[in-house]
């Protein structure tokens, strides 16, 4: 407990010290001890970033999603060895991806057509796999 008090009362202390600082700043300027001088160069700014380094910066978004679907993609994430943000930067990605080739098909429709898709005869598929190979 001294020790929580000790540190509480360092901040405290802190607090105290950097307003009466600021106090003296201000009291000196409006006094007219304090000089503006904006003689000196003005500092280059930094280079602008590259490519390359633009890609290397995150940027943090934060979405809501329901409970159950956070349970699935923390699922889903842990059986591909990702957290649980690399997952869903690469489902982004693809996303991103697939909208700049102009795809004009939702990813809903695709996988509604896929799921309606009945599996051929042993026999057709065959057929199809031979002709496949013989073209």
């Amino acid at each position: 407990m001294t020790d929580n008090r000790t540190e509480e009362q360092q901040i405290l202390d802190d607090f105290e010290t950097n307003y009466e600082t600021n106090r003296a700043i201000m009291k000196a300027f409006d006094a007219g001890e304090l000089i503006y001088d904006d003689s000196l160069p003005v500092p280059e700014l930094p280079p602008e970033a590259t490519d390359e380094e633009m890609d290397n910066v995150m940027i943090v978004r934060t979405f809501r999603m329901p409970t159950r679907l956070d349970t699935k993609v923390r699922t889903i994430a842990k059986k591909r060895g990702l957290d649980v943000s690399a997952l869903l930067r690469e489902w982004i990605a693809e996303m991103v991806a697939a909208d700049a080739a102009d795809v004009p098909v939702s990813l809903a429709d695709i996988m509604r057509a896929v799921a309606s898709v009945q599996p051929l005869p042993d026999s057709s598929w065959a057929k199809v796999m031979k002709s496949v190979a013989d073209a």
